[in-house]
């Protein structure tokens, strides 16, 4: 298991290790502090499972935010040079599908992967949540997302 301390180990995308200095501390802190502050939007009080989860998870996904910044900026630069070359309507819509539903296929093919991790992991992290929380998490879930609903519906009418 990893060690709650000051300095954690963390497996980057690379299976490098790395040791976590007080600035990586930092911002395990601040991503912990969203991840709980989110699913408390949710799930009214978290209870000491669920933010063990949670630390796993901010732990796991400590450089996830600096990766998607350099995929999002490798995206812009990819569309400025391509915007460069003047393309006509058809070439450009064809260019922004592409860019927007499979990006990694122009700038970083290794994205795609990533990306699916990412999924993969939250979508386990939600599961896990699900599966520990209480009757009044469960209720207090549904009421929120009711309420998303409704004002949704409101909007679109």
């Amino acid at each position: 298991g990893r060690k709650a301390n000051s300095s954690w180990e963390c497996e980057i995308q690379s299976g490098r290790k790395i040791e976590l200095s007080e600035p990586k501390d930092k911002l395990y802190q601040e991503r912990l502090k969203r991840l709980k502050t989110n699913f408390k939007r949710f799930f009214g009080t978290l209870t000491i499972e669920q933010v063990k989860l949670l630390e796993v998870y901010a732990l796991k996904t400590l450089y996830d935010a600096m990766i998607r910044l350099d995929n999002r900026t490798m995206r812009q630069k990819a569309f400025i040079n391509f915007m460069r070359t003047q393309p006509n309507e058809l070439k450009l819509t064809n260019y922004l599908n592409q860019l927007v539903l499979n990006g990694h296929e122009i700038t970083n093919p290794s994205y795609k992967s990533f990306s699916e991790t990412w999924q993969n992991r939250f979508r386990q992290l939600l599961v896990n949540m699900l599966t520990i929380s209480s009757n009044s998490q469960r209720k207090a879930i549904v009421v929120k997302l009711r309420g998303y609903a409704s004002d949704l519906k409101d909007i679109a009418e």
